[in-house]
C-alpha cells in the first residue's frame, strides 16, 4: 500500500513538473493552454482511455489545477515576507501540493485500470527525468 501511495505521489509531482517545464519552455501565456491540451491528448492516446475515462480524467485535472491556483501565494505577497517566513510559506505550499497530488492520484486510481495507472506513472517518471536533464543543461551543469 505504501508503495502505491509513494508511486502516485511521484506521478503527481511529475504532472506538476511536466506542466511547469512545458510552460517555462514555451514562454508566453498563449502556449500554456496549447501545452496542456497536447499533454492531455498524449495521455489519452498513450493510456488508451475510453471516452468515459477521458471525461473523468479531464475533470480531475481541472479541479486539481483550480485547487493549486487557490493555494498559490501571489509573488507580490511572498516578496513582503521575511526570508524565514518565506521559507515556511514555501514549505507549507509544497506540503499542500503533495497532499493535493496524492488525493488526485487516488482519484485517478479509481478511474484508470491497473495497467493504465502503471503506464501513467511510467510516463510521469520519464517527464521528471527530462525536466532534470533540461535543468542541468539550462544551468550549465
Amino acid at each position: 500500500m505504501k508503495t502505491v501511495v509513494k508511486s502516485t505521489l511521484v506521478a503527481a509531482l511529475l504532472v506538476v513538473g511536466t506542466a511547469s517545464f512545458a510552460q517555462g519552455n514555451k514562454g508566453g501565456q498563449e502556449h500554456k493552454g496549447e501545452n496542456k491540451k497536447a499533454q492531455m491528448e498524449l495521455m489519452i492516446s498513450e493510456l488508451g482511455l475510453s471516452a468515459d475515462q477521458e471525461e473523468k480524467v479531464k475533470i480531475i485535472f481541472k479541479e486539481e489545477q483550480e485547487a493549486r491556483k487557490s493555494e498559490r501565494i501571489p509573488k507580490s505577497e511572498m516578496e513582503k515576507l521575511s526570508d524565514e517566513d518565506r521559507r515556511i510559506a514555501i514549505a507549507e505550499q509544497k506540503l499542500k501540493m503533495a497532499e493535493s497530488e496524492k488525493a488526485m492520484n487516488e482519484r485517478l486510481g479509481e478511474v484508470l485500470n491497473e495497467d493504465q495507472m502503471e503506464k501513467f506513472m511510467t510516463l510521469k517518471k520519464q517527464k521528471i527525468e527530462k525536466r532534470k536533464e533540461f535543468r542541468k543543461e539550462k544551468n550549465g551543469a
